[in-house]
């Protein structure tokens, strides 16, 4: 990687800001970055702060110098802008630290011939109805306090009290202020500055000191409190002056809050974002290849889960993750198990972790798991199917750990006796789906084949579907006790998760293999008729060795059909010769948020890989390429036009053309394990049983590849290849080498 991590991610299309701990700048459309400050608002993990505040420059009788925004520039650290106005040259950087504080940095140079002064106002506009705390709105030179009731973006099921503290940093306000103002239903909350109650009542070249509030909330229509800070600033010709705004936000309540460091020195808040930024990058594993668009993705990675980093509080006793941004912003089921496998690649294993203790600790009596954990409190938790036994099984091969193996066990036992319990009631060995939602995968016919309404149910638990996905999950779960039991000396724990996996194994294969179309089907549980609905989830089986060579032509009649699933970006949800097949997220006519009746999801293509890999590592080593192909493919689809400069990470995406659905405004979604596909399949590292370590990289082409910094089980692997050469070092000292396509065995 380049020796700054984060100048290969520097772009002016991007503007999400965080500081892994739950606190983020995430607008999923805004609308004001080109005006200073935070307007389009920030997040306390699910709850909305809108809007956060602005800055003014205004002269001595309060008109404002309005900035013209001249260019804007983003890393993960920072979102710097560049700004002119009558002489001067205004150079901001935005910034979230840590403890909920987002800073707007500034360093004013005068450009013209003689002096000038000027007044900074960083200043907000506040919902009248939203202030928790009318009595407790304060100002002074410390800056104006106030409590705002913030509203989580899921369901609303719960507000959260933040105390707001808006200052300059490190330094004292000239002045102060607070002002309710009535406002009309139709007038925008916007940075306004001659919209604003501080420009009538200005005082002394300054706000005036004051705080004038109603005593009471509106009982009727719609109030406004702005609130502000003000500081004089004087430059002379040639001149430079630094000086930050801050809003510190932090939930009322001590039990929700993150720790923060101290406030940071004027003028080095972006340091401090940077330095953090490249601390977590110094430590993750990174890549170096020929191949643009897998270097620049193994990085963009790994901003993509810090950036969904959630610390330990309220509800979340472990560092976690989030699926995504707005309203994704808290540990999903969905995606948790996802971000164990691609966690375990960095050095401390904690969050990783984390991610899966997150959901046992809030296991229900009967057994079950939440489908979401929400920071105070657990209402309508929903449910959904993961692939738990996948995550504990690749955390124990790269971080093995007994405690950890014991705390999950137990837990993960009696979900996988729940599943038989409540969802294969005949013991058949296969197992019900009895809402779409609880797979993640809205409108889509596997469902409308055993019930013409199902895609009308949202958690209404009225479908009954035998799920190739979960059956599959189900059976890696049993597999993954099994090994558990015997690592922790229960041999007749390993003999009951053996004959429930052998029970899955029999039944799928009798039941759900088609032998006539080579396709593994859903079935209706009625009569165990397959439903013949070819999906991507129907190739699901091919990551286990619940396959075997007699499936291998189904696999490449289905799979690799042009007609079917090997569309321009494969691999499409459900077969574009199905009738429902829409490339572009329609559902009866109507575009959907969630559509998986034809578009691409990362999530899906993450098990088709692995289906792939697993079949050329164990069956057939023709298929070696065919998984390079689609794991290529897959990396490309994810960049903005092809161009290597632009990832992004979409929940879905066309198989026609690639575009994501960017109408719904939610990148970064973390809901696949891209790094795991590229460590194990384009560098070739994967863990062996027992605790050695093969080296086998799948044909890519590359010209050069180096892959540092991979922890394992206490040492750090290097894997470096270079004109077809292959060289493994452990610790520093070369441990193999050998030729691309050949297999390098590393023992423990």
């Amino acid at each position: 990687m380049h020796q700054d991590a984060l100048s290969p991610l520097r772009r002016t299309d991007k503007h999400y800001l965080a500081a892994g701990d739950g606190v983020l700048f995430d607008p999923p459309h805004p609308l004001w970055l080109d005006r200073p400050g935070f307007w389009d608002g920030g997040r306390l993990f699910l709850h909305t702060l809108k809007p956060l505040f602005t800055v003014s420059f205004v002269d001595a009788a309060g008109r404002e110098l309005a900035p013209r925004p001249l260019s804007r520039e983003w890393t993960p650290a920072e979102l710097a802008a560049a700004y002119a106005a009558d002489g001067i040259a205004l150079e901001e950087r935005r910034v979230v630290l840590p403890g909920g504080r987002f800073v707007s940095e500034w360093t004013l140079t005068n450009t013209g011939a003689q002096p000038v002064s000027l007044v900074v106002v960083g200043w907000t506009a506040q919902e009248a109805a939203a202030l928790a705390d009318r009595a407790g709105v304060e100002g002074g030179a410390d800056g104006v306090a106030f409590t705002v009731r913030a509203e989580d973006a899921q369901l609303g099921l719960s507000t959260l009290d933040v105390r707001c503290v808006l200052r300059f940093a490190g330094e004292p306000a000239d002045g102060w202020a607070a002002y309710e103002t009535q406002q009309t239903r139709s007038f925008p909350n916007a940075p306004w500055w001659d919209g604003a109650p501080f420009r009538d009542r200005w005082r002394d070249g300054g706000l005036a000191r004051e705080l004038r509030l109603a005593s009471e909330p509106p009982a009727s229509g719609r109030r406004l409190v702005y609130l502000g800070v003000s500081r004089r600033v004087r430059l002379e010709p040639g001149a430079a002056a630094a000086l930050a705004v801050m809003l510190e936000a932090a939930p009322c309540d001590a039990a929700y809050r993150v720790p923060a460091p101290p406030p940071p020195v004027p003028g080095r808040a972006a340091e401090a974002s940077r330095a953090a930024w490249r601390g977590y990058f110094a430590a993750a594993p990174s890549l170096a290849a020929s191949d643009p668009w897998l270097e620049r993705y193994f990085a963009y990675r790994w901003y993509g889960l810090r950036l969904n980093f959630i610390d330990p509080a309220g509800n979340y006793a472990h560092p976690t993750v989030a699926e995504g941004i707005e309203f994704f912003h808290c540990p999903i089921a969905y995606s948790a198990w996802c971000h164990a496998r691609e966690l375990r690649w960095l050095p401390d294993p904690s969050r990783a972790r984390g991610a899966l203790l997150t959901f046992l600790d809030h296991q229900t009596e009967d057994g079950r798991l939440p489908g979401r954990v929400y920071l105070d409190h657990m209402r309508r938790t929903d449910f959904y199917f993961a692939d738990w036994g996948c995550a504990l099984d690749a955390l124990e091969e790269v971080h093995p750990d007994r405690g950890f193996l014991e705390a999950a066990y137990g837990p993960l036992s009696r979900y996988a006796a729940w599943l038989d319990a409540d969802r294969d009631r005949e013991a058949s060995g296969l197992y019900d789906v009895l809402d779409p939602y609880e797979t993640g995968q809205e409108n889509m016919s596997r469902y409308t084949a055993v019930d013409p309404d199902a895609d009308r149910q949202h958690f209404d638990y009225r479908l009954r579907l035998k799920g190739v996905d979960l059956t599959v999950y189900a059976y890696r779960l049993r597999r993954a006790l099994a090994r558990a039991a015997a690592a922790l000396g229960r041999p007749a724990e390993v003999r009951a998760h053996d004959a429930v996996a052998d029970r899955i194994a029999d039944a799928v294969r009798r039941h759900m293999w088609d032998a006539a179309s080579g396709m593994f089907s859903d079935l209706d549980p009625r009569t165990l008729a397959r439903t013949g609905v070819r999906a991507a989830v129907c190739f699901y089986p091919y990551m286990t060795d619940l396959v075997g060579p007699e499936h291998l032509p189904g696999l490449e009649r289905n799979l690799l059909d042009p007609a079917a699933f090997w569309l321009p970006y494969p691999v499409p949800s459900t077969a574009a010769d199905d009738p429902t097949f829409s490339a572009d997220a329609e559902w009866k006519g109507v575009r959907q948020n969630c559509a998986w009746n034809g578009r691409v999801w990362p999530m899906a293509n993450s098990h088709l890989v692995d289906a792939l890999g697993h079949v050329a590592t164990t069956l057939d080593p023709a298929w070696r390429g065919r998984a390079a192909e689609l794991l290529g493919r897959f990396v490309r689809m994810l960049f903005f036009d092809g161009d290597p400069a632009r990832p992004n990470a979409f929940e879905h995406y066309s198989p026609m053309t690639g575009r994501p659905g960017v109408y719904r405004g939610l990148d970064d979604y973390q809901h696949s394990w891209i790094n795991d596909l590229i460590i194990r399949y384009v560098a070739g590292f994967r863990p062996m049983a027992g605790g050695g370590f093969v080296v086998d990289a799948f044909p890519f082409g590359l010209e050069r590849l180096r892959l540092e910094r991979l922890p394992y089980r206490g040492a750090t692997v290097t894997i470096a290849i270079d004109d077809g050469r292959v060289a493994v070092d452990v610790d520093g000292s070369r441990r193999a080498e050998g030729s691309v396509g050949e297999s390098l065995e590393v023992s423990a």
